[in-house]
C-alpha cells in the first residue's frame, strides 16, 4: 500500500507505507502513474534494511564526501551484489547528496568576524587551512595548504610570491600566493586571503608561516624572495 509523501503542480507523489521500502509512485491528476508500477512487492526485509542503514550512515557523515560522486561511488562499493537491487539510483543519491549538503552550508558571512566551521577545515583527513589570524586592527589572515607544501616550501632557499586582487572572496582584499621551481616551472605551495596590503599584514603573514614551520620542526628562511607584483617583502625585516 502507498500512502501521499507530497505534491507539486499536478502531480501526487506517494511511497510504500513501509519505513524501509524505496517504493515511489508519482500519479498525474489526469489518471496516469508514472515512474515505479502502481503494483510492486514491498521490498523490507533484511536486506533492504541494510541498505536503509547504509545510507542513512553516510547521510550522518555527509561533511565528509567532497562531491556528490564521491558518496554515490562509496554507497555502491559497500554494497554487495544482493543489496545493490534495493540501493536507489545513482540519480536519487545525488539529489539527497546536494538536499543535505546545501543544509550544511553555513550562512554567507556579513563581515570579516566569521567562523569556519572544522568540516571545511579538511580535505578527507588533512587539514588545508593552516592558519587563520583575527589582527587586533581588525584584519585577518587565512593560509590555505598542506603539509608536505609547506615542508616543500621550507626547503627552498629561493621562493616566488604573487598577489592579486581581482579573484578575492567578499571582506577580503587579496590573494598572495607562495610558490616554488620544479622544473623551470612555478608550482603553487601556499595561498593566503588578506585584507589588506599594508605592511605590518605582510609582516604578520611571514611571522605566521614560519610558525607554522617551527610547529612542524622545519625552518622558513628564504635567501632570496622574487616578487611579482609588490615590493613590499623586499624591504620587510621579520624579527626572529
Amino acid at each position: 500500500m502507498y500512502r501521499q509523501e507530497s505534491s507539486q503542480a499536478d502531480y501526487i507523489y506517494f511511497k510504500c507505507k513501509e519505513a524501509l521500502c524505496y517504493g515511489r509512485v508519482s500519479f498525474f491528476y489526469g489518471g496516469v502513474f508514472r515512474g515505479t508500477h502502481k503494483e510492486h512487492v514491498c521490498v523490507r526485509n533484511s536486506v533492504a534494511s541494510l541498505v536503509f542503514m547504509l545510507v542513512s550512515k553516510a547521510k550522518n557523515v555527509i561533511h565528509r564526501f567532497s562531491t556528490g560522486t564521491a558518496f554515490v561511488d562509496h554507497l555502491y562499493v559497500t554494497c554487495t551484489a544482493d543489496m545493490l537491487m534495493y540501493l536507489p539510483s545513482k540519480a536519487a543519491l545525488l539529489m539527497q547528496y546536494f538536499r543535505l549538503k546545501a543544509k550544511h552550508q553555513p550562512k554567507i558571512p556579513t563581515d570579516i568576524n566569521f567562523i569556519i566551521p572544522d568540516c571545511f577545515s579538511y580535505i578527507g583527513n588533512e587539514k588545508f587551512i593552516l592558519k587563520d589570524i583575527l589582527l587586533n586592527d581588525g584584519d585577518r589572515i587565512l593560509i590555505f595548504g598542506t603539509g608536505l607544501n609547506l615542508s616543500k616550501l621550507c626547503k627552498n632557499r629561493n621562493i616566488f610570491v604573487d598577489g592579486t586582487f581581482s579573484v578575492v572572496p567578499q571582506h577580503f582584499l587579496q590573494l598572495y600566493t607562495f610558490h616554488t621551481l620544479v622544473c623551470g616551472k612555478l608550482v603553487l605551495r601556499l595561498a593566503c586571503l588578506l585584507t589588506s596590503k599594508s605592511k605590518q599584514l605582510y609582516v604578520a603573514l611571514i611571522r605566521a608561516i614560519r610558525d607554522l614551520a617551527a610547529e612542524a620542526l622545519m625552518v622558513f628562511n628564504p635567501v632570496s624572495v622574487i616578487v611579482a607584483i609588490n615590493s613590499t617583502l623586499y624591504t620587510t625585516k621579520v624579527d626572529t
